[in-house]
C-alpha cells in the first residue's frame, strides 16, 4: 500500500501571526510591572509596548510561550 503515518499540530493561525500575539500579550504583562507605566501618555505607553514587542520577536525568551 505505501504511505506516510504523519502527526503534526496545525495551528490556528498563520506562526508569524500567533508569534506577534504571544509577544504583545508578554509585553502588555511586562507593562504591569514597569513602575511609572500608567502615568505615560498613551503616545509613550504605545511605544513602549511597541518596542517590548520588537525585543520579544528579535529574543525570543525561552519562556516565550509560557502563559503570562
Amino acid at each position: 500500500m505505501g504511505g506516510k503515518f504523519v502527526y503534526a499540530i496545525v495551528p490556528d493561525a498563520p506562526i508569524d501571526q500567533l508569534k506577534y500575539q504571544q509577544a504583545l500579550q508578554r509585553a502588555k504583562a511586562l507593562s504591569l510591572e514597569e513602575p511609572e507605566f500608567a502615568s505615560w501618555s498613551q503616545d509613550e505607553q504605545q511605544d513602549w509596548i511597541d518596542d517590548m514587542v520588537a525585543q520579544q520577536l528579535r529574543d525570543m525568551p525561552p519562556h516565550f510561550w509560557n502563559p503570562t
